[in-house]
């Protein structure tokens, strides 16, 4: 028999391997203690190099900002856009920054503010009047066309616009301004008959006013497209009935003239309220053709006059 199965023996030995036993496991208690420190310190030591790459990141970002603020900053493409949609006059209006007319818009804020604030005169002496028409010959992209059919006044809105690329203005202004399906578009010259017409491509224009477009004579050189052509009163053959208020705005480039010839049956027809744009060069023509249609000046606004046949707005007699 061993003698450590003897007592004392026994009892001794036992005691002396539970002694080795806690040596044993207080050991690995202490390894795993510093292996945790040990990579509690790797994960701190890791962090901290982290943070110090983001606050370099950040201190050389703060850095390039103050540099930046110190130069000029250059106008967004969205602000040098020459096409683009701006907020004036109430409208949302899709503008050309090249063209004279929207440049006047964008960066002045208004256009013809006395023509319009007496345009808009008339328009409220219209309103309450059945039927009540409103044409727009020459409309460019539709200032005037959206300013009537803001007022709610109108019954029947005819904008009449005969170069494409305006017409195309045209009816997007419609469509920003919820107008495309009460407004009836004509994509046509007005004239005294039907026949087509030489009408100069208003990118061309020397002025670079695309509003400033109009018709050419046939052996022209300059750039132009063909365009359909009609009167007003085909245009307006199919308002039967009573005779109409017609508030009639004509802005043609010199071809007033013709355009008023084709009008002689509305005007007979119906009670008109006109502001035509007449320049002295063609005022001879168009002042002759207006005496024949018999209507008669009440305003006038260097190049545009106004004249009527309406009793409501003729001037009261001396």
């Amino acid at each position: 028999m061993s003698i450590r199965r003897l007592p004392p023996f026994r009892q001794l030995y036992n005691a002396v391997e539970a002694l080795h036993e806690s040596r044993r496991m207080l050991a690995s208690l202490l390894a795993g203690r510093d292996q945790a420190r040990d990579a509690t310190l790797r994960e701190d030591r890791e962090r901290d190099a982290r943070l110090a790459a983001i606050d370099a990141r950040l201190r050389r970002l703060d850095a390039a900002l103050s540099a930046a603020q110190a130069q000029p900053v250059p106008p967004t493409p969205c602000e040098v856009a020459e096409v683009a949609i701006h907020e004036r006059l109430g409208f949302r209006l899709l503008l050309d920054r090249q063209s004279t007319i929207d440049r006047a818009l964008i960066e002045q804020h208004g256009w013809e503010h006395e023509q319009l604030a007496y345009f808009s005169g008339l328009v409220e002496r219209m309103r309450g009047r059945e039927g009540a028409l409103f044409l727009d010959v020459g409309a460019y992209w539709g200032l005037y066309t959206l300013v009537a059919h803001r007022s709610g006044v109108f019954s029947s809105l005819l904008a009449v616009e005969a170069d494409p690329h305006n017409f195309a203005q045209l009816q997007a202004n419609l469509f920003l301004n919820d107008a495309a399906r009460v407004v009836r578009c004509i994509h046509k010259a007005a004239s005294l008959d039907a026949r087509p017409l030489l009408l100069r491509d208003s990118r061309s224009h020397p002025d670079g006013n695309r509003g400033g477009t109009g018709v050419l004579p046939p052996n022209t050189t300059l750039p132009h497209v063909t365009v359909p052509a009609t009167s007003i009163d085909a245009l307006l053959a199919d308002v039967t009935g009573e005779p109409r208020d017609v508030l009639v705005k004509i802005d043609v480039e010199g071809f007033e003239a013709y355009v008023l010839q084709g009008m002689a049956e509305t005007v007979r027809r119906h009670r008109v309220v006109m502001q035509v744009e007449i320049f002295d060069e063609h005022a001879p023509a168009a002042m002759a053709q207006l005496q024949r249609l018999g209507l008669v000046q009440i305003h006038r606004l260097y190049p545009d006059y106004w004249f009527t046949n309406h009793p409501d707005f003729l001037p009261a007699a001396t």
